[in-house]
C-alpha cells in the first residue's frame, strides 16, 4: 500500500485534495494491521498549503468480520446458484425491499416496485401467493409459480420475519424445480398412455367375449337350422 498512500498523500500536500483511504501496515510489535487513514491540506493565509494533518484508525476486527462476511457470502452465493436458487425480500404489502444479483441481472432495479409488478409484470398479487398467509399465520408458505420471461417453474419458501426494528418483513427463497415438473409432466403423458392402452385392451377382450357368445349362439341357431333343412324335402318354400 506504499504506492496508494504516497499517491494520496503527495495530491493532498500538493493539490489539497483530501483524502480517505484504508491500507494496512505493520506495526512496532511487527504486525500487520488494517488501519483506516484519512488526511486535509493545512493553509496558510494566503491559502497556500503548509502541511497536512489526518489520523489513522484500527479497523482490523471491522476488516476482519467483513471479510468473513463477505467469505460467507460467497459461499452463499456459491450454494445459491449451485441449488438454482433465488432469494428476494419484500414487506407486507409486496413492496420489494431486496433482490438477489442474478435478478437483478434479468429483471433490472428493483426500487420502488412490488413484487408481482417486478417478476410478473401484473397489476395484482399472483393467485395463490403465499406472503397473506405467511404474514398473517407467522409460518413458511410453499407454493409454485412460472416465471414466463426466464421459462423455468420454481418453488417459493415464503418465510416471515422481523427485522431490527420489529418491522415484519417477507424473505422468499425461490428453488428452481423445471426438471422436476419435466420429470413430472413425462411421467403424467406416460401415465396417461397407459390408461389407454388399458382401455383398449379392455375393449378388446369387451368385443372378444362378445363374440365368443354369439359365436355360441350362432352355433345352435346354425345347427338347428341344418337339421330342420334335413327333413326339408328338396323344393319346398320352407
Amino acid at each position: 500500500y506504499r504506492e496508494t498512500i504516497r499517491k494520496a498523500f503527495g495530491a493532498c500536500a500538493e493539490e489539497g485534495i483530501p483524502y480517505d483511504e484504508e491500507i494496512q501496515i505493520i506495526n512496532t510489535r511487527g504486525e500487520r494491521v488494517w488501519v483506516k487513514t484519512i488526511g486535509t491540506p493545512v493553509k496558510d493565509e494566503q491559502g497556500r498549503i503548509t502541511g497536512v494533518q489526518g489520523s489513522f484508525q484500527d479497523i482490523s476486527e471491522m476488516k476482519k468480520v467483513e471479510l468473513e462476511l463477505r467469505s460467507k457470502t460467497q459461499r452463499m452465493d456459491f450454494l445459491l446458484k449451485a441449488t438454482g436458487t433465488n432469494v428476494n425480500m419484500m414487506d407486507p404489502e409486496y413492496n420489494l425491499t431486496y433482490v438477489d444479483e442474478r435478478w437483478r441481472e434479468i429483471y433490472g432495479d428493483f426500487h420502488g416496485r412490488k413484487c408481482y409488478e417486478y417478476f410478473m409484470d401484473g397489476v395484482a398479487p399472483c393467485p395463490g401467493c403465499g406472503v397473506p398467509e405467511a404474514a398473517e399465520t407467522g409460518r413458511t408458505v410453499v407454493t409454485e409459480e412460472y416465471l414466463l420471461k426466464e421459462g423455468r417453474h420454481i418453488e417459493v419458501h415464503t418465510i416471515p420475519f422481523r427485522d431490527q426494528d420489529g418491522n415484519l418483513r417477507l424473505a422468499e427463497f425461490n428453488i428452481d424445480i423445471t426438471r422436476r415438473k419435466k420429470v413430472e409432466e413425462e411421467k403424467e403423458r406416460l401415465r396417461f398412455q397407459l390408461l389407454q392402452t388399458r382401455k383398449i385392451e379392455s375393449v378388446g377382450r369387451l368385443a372378444g367375449g362378445v363374440a365368443h357368445d354369439f359365436n355360441n349362439m350362432l352355433a345352435v341357431i346354425l345347427g338347428n337350422a341344418e337339421m330342420a333343412l334335413d327333413t326339408l324335402q328338396e323344393g319346398q318354400p320352407l
